[in-house]
């Protein structure tokens, strides 16, 4: 009977430590992430490491892209304006853009036409008509302006 109780008293005492154990543990846990989060106070000089903060968002922000895509209305100099479903958009292509024409093989092709493989050619600015299809992938700029950097002409042959 001695052993047994023995052994009851040792498994509460096991039962005990372990739920003291994650108790602690998730205390310990709340107070290390409360303690990595500061609440910031708001002063009315930046100090460095807000400035370093800044800074670091601005490099952040400064690698947003986005596509966009739509029929050439017009070029003029680095500037293409799009048209997509009645809207228009200005891009302006940085000088140093990819340029690419990728020619597809038409819809209405045969089937065993439809096995060639679309073909692919860098081009200059100049070279985009309107009317053509374009896909464009803009880059934010510092100054919150969008710059493409990559352009794809799609043309479909007949």
């Amino acid at each position: 009977m001695k052993k047994k109780s023995l052994l009851i008293f040792a498994g509460i005492v096991f039962v005990g430590v372990g739920i003291l154990w994650g108790v602690g543990r998730a205390l310990k846990t709340r107070t290390t992430l409360s303690s990595e989060t500061p609440e910031k106070v708001v002063t009315g000089t930046p100090t460095a490491a807000e400035k370093a903060e800044s800074v670091t968002a601005n490099k952040v922000v400064k690698h947003i892209s986005k596509s966009v895509s739509g029929a050439v209305k017009s070029v003029s100099g680095q500037t293409i304006v799009l048209e997509e479903d009645g809207d228009t958009l200005s891009v302006e292509v940085a000088s140093d853009a990819t340029i690419t024409k990728v020619t597809l093989p038409s819809p209405t092709a045969l089937p065993e036409e439809l096995g060639t493989a679309p073909t692919r050619e860098k081009i200059s600015l100049v070279q985009i008509k309107v009317g053509d299809k374009v896909d464009a992938l803009l880059v934010s700029q510092p100054d919150g302006s969008f710059l493409a950097n990559e352009v794809t002409v799609l043309v479909e042959t007949e």
